[in-house]
């Protein structure tokens, strides 16, 4: 029990860091529900990343730390910081979060892993992770996204936890991130109401289901589109500028790093459809979109350059190469997409 709260605060605390040093570098010095999320994401994005490299889960493992490095250097360099004034709420919210996750065990008496009784899908998981750790076990299905593999491996190195409690407490972060992430659509009501619209969020019918069994690709990927949803509410558009036009993206790039290094790149459709329907929604949206314009957008050379080099880059990752998973993908699609 002890060892499965640890590694879902370890990654908790992680996540909360490295998304705070996103946005800072965004340009936003005011609190947000979605640091996260998108901390976690980019967790997932280097551990996925590193995880094919050579080291495998050492890599993993140092790449994480690394990152985890930068970005408090990041969040110390900008003591212009102001801290969250509803940190009691984001607290009570990751407890009762936790509790209401933490059922399942004890419906049965004892800790252990989810999800064995009916559909073990996590035990092939943990081979996987044990073979990036140890090189010993089935390894890895070719392409396949294994960004939360890493992460474990990565908590895993902590004296003291184990494997399978790491994989335990990193699908509790992904419940408590979820939590936390509903915050931010949450507002102007009382503070025990947005504690439990919060908890209802992140425990609906689905995502107990999925929890029940140990699923963390589809537990994540609700989160990463419920962070961008959340994200394209606020009532500013983009700001003005290459720097913070970049910055504002910034978050968004991190989600869809760590979708793609978690559920593969089928996943990233989600939220393409929602910056698509928000987008449309957007007057400066059909002031840009004018044929005359459109046209002499695209036939600028660098314009042309950047089609073609994103086309053969998404061919890269879907098809081909380290992470294309696309000859593969038909073992999971279906329901699940």
């Amino acid at each position: 029990m002890i060892g499965t709260y640890a590694s879902a605060a370890l990654i908790l605390a992680a996540s909360l860091l490295v998304g705070r040093a996103t946005f800072s570098l965004a340009g936003r010095r005011s609190w947000c529900w979605l640091e996260g999320p998108v901390g976690f994401a980019a967790i997932l994005t280097v551990s996925g990343i590193l995880a094919r490299a050579p080291g495998h889960g050492t890599s993993a493992t140092v790449g994480i730390v690394a990152l985890i490095v930068v970005a408090a250097v990041v969040a110390w360099r900008r003591p212009d910081y102001e801290a969250p004034r509803a940190l009691g709420i984001g607290l009570a919210t990751a407890v009762v979060v936790a509790l209401v996750l933490s059922f399942p065990f004890a419906v049965t008496g004892r800790w252990g892993l989810l999800g064995v009784g009916f559909n073990n899908d996590l035990g092939l998981h943990l081979a996987w992770a044990e073979w990036l750790r140890s090189g010993v076990g089935p390894a890895p299905d070719p392409g396949y996204p294994l960004g939360p593999h890493g992460v474990a491996v990565a908590v895993a190195a902590f004296p003291g936890l184990s494997l399978g409690q790491a994989f335990i407490g990193e699908i509790f972060a992904i419940g408590i991130l979820t939590g936390l992430t509903a915050l931010g659509a949450l507002r102007e009501i009382a503070a025990w109401r947005r504690v439990l619209g919060a908890t209802l969020v992140a425990v609906t019918y689905m995502a107990a289901s999925y929890f029940a069994q140990a699923a963390f690709k589809e537990t994540a990927e609700a989160l990463f589109v419920l962070t961008v949803a959340i994200y394209l509410m606020r009532p500013q558009g983009p700001p003005r500028g290459l720097w913070p036009r970049v910055g504002w993206a910034l978050p968004l790039v991190a989600i869809a790093g760590g979708i793609f290094f978690c559920y593969s790149f089928a996943g990233i459709a989600w939220p393409v459809a929602i910056v698509v329907f928000w987008a449309a929604a957007q007057p400066a949206t059909w002031r840009a979109l004018r044929p005359s314009r459109v046209v002499r957008i695209l036939l600028k050379p660098w314009v042309l350059l950047g089609i073609v080099v994103l086309a053969g880059l998404g061919i890269a990752l879907t098809v081909a190469g380290p992470f294309g998973f696309g000859s593969s993908f038909n073992q999971v699609a279906g329901s699940n997409t």
